[in-house]
């Protein structure tokens, strides 16, 4: 069994697909979902979930999906870059991006027991890099795989820092 800090409720997860394979990221990670139609890329930094996964091989993008959504990570932002004026010591957060995670239409949010998660073998990635991989939820229908957002962004977007100040693996 898995165990997630010091949580005996089930883990709240978002479900979406990719390539056909049940993906979960804890809702505890999240701060909201838009169409990405209607998301500044000004305002946010997006980056696809093909790209976090390392499937970004034919260039998949935001349009490649049939109804693209952004998850928003909770706490997470691209520091403004250092313009005339700014210094690192006064660009603050009010100026940096927020970071989206373009994702096909979510299909539901589920409760997993966590009875029904599994570590994930070290065998199951290439490097012994599970890249944010940190379990599989035996569902009475289908498999789901657990995803720690935050720390796949930080193998991603190497600037990445968390408003809560904690430090991520990879990060």
């Amino acid at each position: 069994m898995v165990e997630r800090s010091s949580r005996i409720e089930p883990v709240s997860a978002l479900v979406f697909r990719v390539m056909g394979v049940g993906i979960g990221l804890d809702t505890e990670q999240i701060n909201g979902m838009a169409d990405a139609g209607k998301v500044s890329e000004k305002d946010f930094k997006l980056v696809t979930m093909h790209e976090l996964l390392g499937l970004d091989i034919r260039g998949l993008g935001i349009n490649d999906c049939a109804r693209p959504k952004v998850v928003f990570v909770k706490g997470g932002y691209l520091p403004a870059p250092l313009e005339q004026g700014n210094s690192a010591e006064n660009t603050g957060r009010r100026e940096a991006q927020r970071i989206g995670v373009v994702v096909n239409e979510p299909e539901e949010i589920v409760d997993i027991p966590l009875a029904a998660l599994r570590h994930l073998p070290q065998l199951a990635a290439p490097r012994g890099d599970l890249n944010g991989l940190w379990a599989v939820a035996l569902m009475p229908d289908e498999m789901i795989f657990m995803m720690d957002v935050r720390k796949m962004i930080g193998k991603t977007i190497g600037e990445v820092r968390w408003m809560d100040e904690k430090q991520v693996a990879g990060n």
